[in-house]
């Protein structure tokens, strides 16, 4: 099979989110096997929309489903390029080639998505329970098919049948995937630096945060998830930075590079440039972080508190002590996830610290550290002297502000003091574990991490999580380990779906265990309905809606009728009669065009709707009109025309003679008769 790309993020969990049986009104009698594409025709089905390119498998599959919509509610096929598929894909990624996850796209697709320059709405969107046969059969069957995700095995990579398969090969989401060897090392928010075989022991049943970079390159927290065991003995490749790293990963695994696009570790080259991630210890030995959006740093615990929390609380400053600060509830500074992190005011957070402290002198072991800590320091010439200085100058009562001008020009040394406190804080920042990545580059070059090497080491298990909304991690960076496919049509084997430009054929089995989310699309129109028989309780949909979004949301409108044909058959001619019929459409949107849409016979013309001319000949054959509508629909009707010599009636002696067919409408107690003379 040739490599595709995956691109649907890990299924992503509303409680609000719309079930389809919800608003099912008594399901009509399902058929045993049902094809969307069998009642139509002339679908396109080989359309791969550059996902061998990109991880664009999201909007692919709704390019898909479009193509369907607008065949049986405008009966016309549209057409929909590879580049608007693209450009969608990255204007939803936000020029990521990072993957796409469903459920937010969709939100995406209700306020549309250009195709040429008609914007394609949806009216809502309702989850389907992947383990009822029933709701995802209805769901294929009334709406038109299913937008689903799978957690593809890597033993579908070889199947022609994608069937359940029990070996290690079969286990969910193993085809692809951010996959490193177990030795590797992920930074987390609490300040753990832990490989990810210990993150899939400890974590295993419990979410955890990571350094992640959201879209404008922001440090972001981002919830990690799944820590597992994704493949054994997979083919490795070692990557070397010039920072003397080095990674372990697979050769599918992409990493984020410094121009903000994704590269797979196998395309990786000597001076590629990588997103980086740096930290250093700031004032107060707090932790700041290299923010590659602006190229400066900033501290960690604020850029978080910010993102989780919101903003600092406005209050009204009368004081210092009024100020807001944050704080680390569990007394270390380094430790900055999120639900460590809370807002107060300074003088409520000094006294909350020196209670913290007055129980931490009641320990032996804290008061032991603390004076091995502070015999050390008073050990240090340097450290010394400038303590007795600054200690001279609390005891005066007065600041440095206060101090006289003449007596600082003559002590030049207090001016180093400062920058001697930054090297006694990087030291204790060291002493404590903490990374100083960034301290042996200067500030010119500190952007980036460059590639020194790539080279295959054989084979190793390796091991994945996911990532949240951002899908990437301060390791390296997200990669796609799910895909995103389009259902149109099910039978007692099971469902097949349109992915990468062909048709696959699954087993219900599959489908069951392999499927993470599926949604039934209601859109605006879904004109192929009949009014009287739409099986969705639209008053109760937009019911729902309205108490999800907060504001009314009125149902969709009406079915408009189909475009249709109303003529049935043509009347016959005869060779040397003037010819004359009137075409007639109904449904669509006035005004409507008409054309020839065949060969027909060189006296025939059409005018608007008017079929007209004088027959020379014989004729009896199939002629074609199309009319299309306002808005684009079409519909094609084909019809037999019968030209011939005489007229099928023979009247008095033998002379032809040609009786006008005429209609007349009588009016008899109070209903209309045809009666054709």
């Amino acid at each position: 099979m040739a490599e595709y790309k995956l691109g649907k993020g890990p299924a992503v969990i509303d409680p609000r989110t719309i079930k389809m049986k919800a608003i099912f009104k008594e399901l009509p009698p399902l058929p045993s096997a049902f094809s969307v594409d069998l009642s139509l025709g002339g679908i396109p089905d080989n359309y791969m929309y550059k996902n061998d390119v990109y991880g664009d498998c999201v909007i692919a599959g709704r390019a898909h489903q479009t193509l369907r919509f607008e065949a049986f509610e405008e009966n016309k096929i549209i057409t929909i390029s590879d580049q608007e598929v693209v450009d969608e894909y990255f204007r939803e990624s936000g020029g990521a080639d990072s993957g796409l996850y469903l459920l937010n796209s969709l939100k995406y697709w209700r306020k549309g998505w250009f195709i040429g320059s008609k914007n394609y709405t949806i009216y809502a969107y309702a989850s389907v329970e992947p383990k009822d046969r029933t709701d995802v059969k209805a769901t294929t069957y009334l709406m038109r098919g299913v937008y689903t995700g799978l957690l593809l095995p890597s033993s579908a990579k070889t199947q022609t049948l994608w069937e359940v398969d029990d070996s290690p090969a079969g286990r969910p989401g193993s085809w692809g995937g951010h996959c490193f060897t177990g030795d590797t090392k992920v930074s987390l928010l609490t300040g753990e630096e832990i490989t990810l075989k210990e993150l899939s022991e400890k974590y295993i049943d419990k979410d955890f945060w990571v350094y992640s970079l959201d879209n404008e390159q922001n440090i972001v927290a981002g919830k990690g998830k799944h820590p597992r065991l994704t493949r054994k003995n997979a083919e490795i490749i070692k990557i070397t930075l010039d920072n003397g790293e080095v990674i372990k990963c697979t050769k599918d695994h992409k990493f984020l590079m410094r121009d903000n696009t994704y590269k797979e570790a196998q395309y990786l080259s000597p001076n590629d440039s990588l997103m980086p991630l740096y930290r250093k210890s700031g004032r107060g030995g707090y932790e700041e972080c290299f923010v590659p959006q602006d190229g400066t740093y900033h501290f960690t615990h604020e850029m978080i508190s910010k993102q989780i929390i919101g903003n600092k609380p406005k209050i009204d400053i009368k004081k210092n002590s009024d100020r807001i600060i944050i704080h680390h509830k569990d007394f270390n500074k380094h430790n900055n996830s999120p639900e460590n992190l809370e807002y107060m005011t300074f003088i409520d957070h000094t006294n909350l610290h020196k209670k913290h402290l007055s129980i931490l002198n009641q320990t032996f072991d804290f008061r032991e550290r603390s004076r091995h800590n502070m015999q050390k320091l008073w050990g240090n010439p340097e450290w010394k002297e400038d303590r007795l200085l600054q200690n001279k100058i609390n005891l005066d009562g007065k600041g440095f502000d206060s101090w006289d001008k003449e007596k600082l020009k003559n002590q030049p040394h207090l001016k180093l003091t400062t920058e001697k406190q930054r090297e006694a804080r990087k030291t204790n920042a060291k002493r404590i574990g903490l990374l100083n990545r960034g301290k042996k580059y200067s500030k010119k070059v500190l952007i980036n991490h460059k590639i020194v090497s790539v080279e295959g080491v054989g084979f190793e298990d390796v091991y994945d999580f996911e990532v949240e909304k951002y899908h990437n991690f301060a390791l390296s960076s997200g990669v796609f380990v799910h895909n995103c496919v389009y259902i149109y049509e099910y039978d007692d084997v099971g469902p097949t779906c349109m992915t990468w430009g062909y048709r696959q054929k699954m087993t219900w089995a599959f489908f069951e265990k392999y499927c993470d989310e599926a949604f039934g699309i209601i859109d605006n129109r879904n004109s192929w309905v009949d009014p009287a028989t739409n099986p969705l309780d639209l008053d109760k949909l937009a019911q729902l809606l309205t108490e999800i979004t907060g504001e009314p949301i009125p149902p969709p409108e009406d079915p408009k009728p189909v475009l249709a044909v109303v003529n049935k058959e043509l009347p016959k001619g005869i060779i040397g009669t003037s010819y004359q019929v009137s075409l007639q459409a109904v449904g669509g949107k006035w005004p409507y065009t008409w054309r020839i849409a065949s060969t027909v016979p060189s006296w025939l013309k059409l005018t608007e709707n008017v079929i007209t001319g004088v027959p020379t000949e014989k004729y009896s054959g199939r002629i074609a009109f199309q009319v299309t509508d306002a808005e684009g629909s079409y519909i094609v009707s084909i019809f037999d025309l019968l030209i011939s010599e005489s007229s099928p009636c023979q009247v008095g002696n033998g002379i032809a003679k040609t009786l006008n067919i005429y209609t007349k409408r009588m009016k008899r107690r109070g209903r209309f008769f045809y009666l054709n003379l």
